[in-house]
């Protein structure tokens, strides 16, 4: 199995569009980077929600690493590995590639699993990358250090501010970001479901993306709420408990057993298709 993954990671490595994680942490760090400096230069609208002494520890690193880790993990990092992964799987079968990995004497759910793997760790580097470039980029214009304000609305967690002292606030911003690991993870197995049973680029990735926008919907209605429970990105997003006041840690374990559960649920399905199905 390791041959597949080194495999789908130099093949990775060597393509054009394994560029696009890189090009979504910079442009990410773009957008906040102003977005801070802005709001620094005039925080008048700050200055509603914070005292002016929170006011002068907002700008700092460990502020802006955990405030520009929400919009990825919500919208750019699964558009990203939904394009990604359909594109990197669904491409085998349009190029016939996938027959010469088939000559070889390895079951196919190996090969599925071993492109997961390689996959997943695509992933998990944009998350490292997301978190040293944020840092670093943020301690070169403000603060390196300070307490850690968090925007309950920007991380999905209803109204209000929490604020999280030096140096409490180091390893809570880097337990959210390990906590995002098992999302990557689950985003690149649905993602690989969704392209082996369609084996079609772009509707595999408007159906991984459709999953995702359609859960976060679901979430806001209150007719859906029964729903709520089942749907699998509701699940998925255990990272933004590691901010709260106090942390659930019941509320992660649980969030964790139904995230891996999901994880290995759309890696069977495929596994499943892309071993009955013909090439």
């Amino acid at each position: 199995m390791w041959w597949v993954v080194r495999f789908d990671w130099c093949k990775l490595m060597a393509q054009r569009k394994s560029l696009a994680g890189l090009g979504v942490v910079l442009f990410v760090n773009l957008l906040f980077g102003v977005a801070f400096l802005m709001g620094r230069h005039d925080p008048h609208e700050l200055r509603r929600q914070l005292s002016p002494e929170l006011l002068a520890e907002v700008f700092n690193a460990l502020t802006y690493a955990l405030a520009i880790l929400a919009p990825c993990m919500y919208l750019l990092f699964p558009m990203t590995l939904a394009v990604l992964v359909a594109h990197t799987f669904a491409s085998e079968f349009d190029t016939g590639a996938i027959r010469l990995l088939l000559a070889r004497p390895t079951p196919r759910w190996k090969l599925l699993v071993g492109q997961w793997l390689a996959l997943t760790g695509y992933a998990l580097a944009m998350l490292a990358i997301l978190l040293v470039t944020s840092y670093l980029l943020a301690a070169g214009l403000f603060k390196s250090t300070g307490d850690l304000i968090v925007f309950r609305p920007l991380m999905g967690l209803g109204g209000g501010i929490i604020v999280h002292p030096w140096p409490v606030a180091l390893w809570r911003v880097l337990l959210a970001y390990g906590l995002a690991v098992p999302m990557l993870a689950g985003t690149v197995a649905l993602a690989l479901m969704a392209a082996a049973i369609t084996r079609h680029f772009a509707a595999a990735a408007i159906l991984t993306t459709a999953t995702f926008f359609c859960s976060y919907v679901a979430e806001n209605l209150p007719m859906l709420s029964n729903l709520r429970p089942y749907l699998p990105v509701y699940h998925m997003l255990l990272w933004k408990w590691a901010v709260l006041e106090t942390i659930p840690w019941a509320r992660i374990g649980t969030d964790l057993l139904w995230t891996t559960g999901y994880t290995a649920l759309f890696l069977t399905v495929a596994a499943v298709v892309y071993t009955r199905r013909d090439v």
